[in-house]
């Protein structure tokens, strides 16, 4: 289970909030600034652009629910299992089967409700019941985890070396006893998967319910698009008209600029969220904390920014 939050003070959060809107002003920028012929997406291939839920997916809700009973259905074998999942190379790799298994269902129920949501942010009924799933599916892999590392080095090559089956799983076991010194305990955990979001609130769910009462519109054609929603600031970027675009720029920016408190508010509530997450793991901030997680030191990040900077001119063209 992976926390990604920002650090209360870092010069690495500095560096990276500033390549992020350098990033951001040098690809729009590219965007409006093109000569009026520019065309994004050729008519006779436009209905190409598009996701094809049913088939990538589901063909019907009850396909999805298909999925979501399944899950279900795993989750009590799980449950009934994880008391004894390390007692022999047996029950552990049943229990690392069916952890992979109800994975495999989240990942993909969750996926789904993301781009049902970005397609229409009215539509949050899948993306609500998958962020359910998520939270139960990040309490079983805990509870797990707890297991692994509370196995000593001797027991655990004891149990690979009984069945060689759970060598595909190897690495992952490995990585959950690297988190050993950075885990807390049972009900630390638990409690911290089902307040992921409430420590979040600069999420989707913000971002898409604060963008709803901004107003930032731009016609094209018929169409009246709002700036702040994403896939209609989209459709703006991709108009071939370059007055269009940059109008579209700006309003969103002056937008945004209209509600900074609060959006301010959200994001220094998060900042503290984080930092307290990643102090109770044991890291001195969150960035500490994300760099771990992705095996990654201070100054292998600084070199990749730094490379950036130092190659803008080819991001702009």
């Amino acid at each position: 289970m992976t926390y990604l939050f920002l650090p209360r003070h870092s010069k690495t959060l500095s560096k990276i909030i500033a390549l992020l809107i350098v990033a951001q002003l040098l690809l729009t920028t590219s965007v409006f600034g093109q000569s009026e012929s520019f065309v994004p997406i050729p008519p006779d291939t436009k209905t190409l652009y598009r996701f094809n839920l049913e088939k990538l997916f589901y063909a019907n809700d009850a396909a999805r629910q298909n999925d979501i009973n399944e899950f279900l259905l795993l989750k009590t074998q799980f449950e009934k299992l994880i008391p004894t999942a390390t007692s022999s190379a047996t029950n552990l790799l049943a229990a690392l089967e069916l952890y992979q298994k109800l994975g495999i269902l989240q990942l993909r129920l969750n996926v789904y409700g993301e781009l049902r949501s970005s397609i229409n942010s009215n539509d949050t009924v899948s993306q609500g019941e998958a962020e359910k799933i998520t939270k139960d599916f990040n309490t079983m892999e805990a509870l797990l985890k707890i297991q692994v590392q509370s196995l000593t080095d001797n027991q655990l090559q004891s149990l690979l070396k009984n069945s060689t089956a759970l060598d595909v799983y190897r690495y992952l076991l490995q990585d959950w006893r690297r988190d050993q010194r950075h885990t807390g305990s049972k009900v630390q955990e638990t409690l911290l998967t089902q307040l992921a979001t409430p420590l979040n609130p600069f999420d989707k769910t913000f971002y898409n319910l604060m963008g709803s009462h901004l107003n930032a519109t731009v016609s094209i054609g018929n169409r009246c698009l709002n700036a702040t929603q994403p896939n209609e600031y989209n459709d703006i970027l991709r108009a071939s008209d370059r007055g269009v675009r940059e109008s579209g720029f700006r309003k969103r920016l002056e937008a945004y600029k209209s509600r900074a408190d609060l959006y301010s508010y959200a994001l220094l509530e998060k900042i503290k969220g984080a930092n307290a997450v990643s102090e109770l793991h044991s890291f001195p901030n969150a960035v500490a904390a994300s760099l771990y997680a992705r095996y990654l030191q201070p100054e292998t990040v600084d070199a990749a920014l730094k490379a950036f900077k130092d190659h803008a001119s080819l991001t702009i063209r």
